[in-house]
């Protein structure tokens, strides 16, 4: 198996995996702990080869990410409207897509808030607190073998032991955040990278993991708030990702890819007692004992 770092590693090697064994990134394993192994799978390069489809956020984080990173830009097509409201802006943006092309209105690549300014702020407030994205430290690809799986990650920025990873958001709100940790898998990512590090760099002198995700706001005032993760959400995170490491190499050896539930069960749909209570209240009667039916 791989177990190596690489800086300064291509994306589009890096996913296409150039590993000898289907490997598990924490992409993959997010998709395997929402949703399925099957699901999991299909959205492997190597494996199901579903074509990865990027929403315009995601479009647009990756051009911040470029222009953070002091990156080439993807490929974009500039689109002279302000939405796309209109039939002709429209068929402008759609036309870009299929072109490959990451279709950009004016206001988000004119000069006055455009995604250039807006990330030449985010790079010297991030300055101003003592983080720097030097280009040699950047975009480090990560491959290593843990729980009998092999694995890979991208981290965007490495010096030492200490890692940090860009998240552009039209919020840096702490409570907004708390909630897309949960919903976007960040403690998955958490877990995967801090494994990574310790595998194949090292952690500081006390043992302790410094991953920093960064929320920078993409819209003025372009607020920043660097995020750890506490102990119990860590925990949380490793549990989820040593799942994903177990099933993703018990699928590769038996060539089986679970769906949402076993074959030829039936999920069955329990009602909970506040749900009980809210009918009882609503629609009157007795509540019957557990085993007994309304019919």
């Amino acid at each position: 198996m791989m177990h190596c770092i690489s800086y300064n590693y291509p994306e589009d090697k890096y996913r296409a995996d150039p590993c000898e064994v289907p490997s598990l990134s924490q992409s993959i394993a997010k998709i395997l702990v929402s949703q399925s192994e099957r699901h999991a799978c299909d959205a492997h390069p190597r494996l199901g080869g579903k074509p990865f489809r990027a929403t315009h956020a995601m479009d647009v984080g990756t051009i911040c990410h470029a222009l953070m990173l002091g990156k080439p830009l993807p490929e974009v097509e500039l689109i002279p409207f302000d939405d796309y409201r209109t039939k002709d802006s429209k068929a402008l943006r759609d036309a870009a897509i299929a072109a490959g092309k990451i279709p950009l209105k004016n206001k988000e690549y004119g000069e006055q808030g455009s995604l250039v300014s807006s990330a030449q702020i985010i790079r010297e407030k991030l300055r101003h607190i003592g983080i720097w994205f030097e280009p040699e430290h950047c975009e480090v690809a990560m491959f290593w073998s843990k729980n009998g799986c092999q694995c890979k990650a991208r981290i965007d920025n490495i010096e030492g032991p200490k890692a940090f990873d860009l998240k552009f958001t039209e919020c840096a709100h702490p409570d907004f955040i708390d909630r897309q940790v949960k919903s976007m898998g960040y403690d998955i990512q958490h877990a995967a990278y801090t494994e990574a590090i310790r595998e194949l760099v090292s952690v500081d002198s006390d043992g302790q993991d410094d991953f920093t995700l960064l929320f920078c706001e993409t819209s003025e005032p372009y607020c920043i708030t660097p995020a750890r993760l506490s102990h119990e959400a860590a925990m949380i995170g490793k549990m989820k990702w040593q799942y994903a490491q177990r099933r993703w190499a018990e699928c590769l050896a038996t060539s089986v890819w679970r769906e949402y539930v076993e074959p030829g069960a039936t999920h069955v749909v329990e009602a909970s007692t506040w749900d009980i209570e809210r009918a009882v209240a609503r629609f009157g009667g007795e509540p019957l004992p557990k085993g007994e039916s309304f019919l």
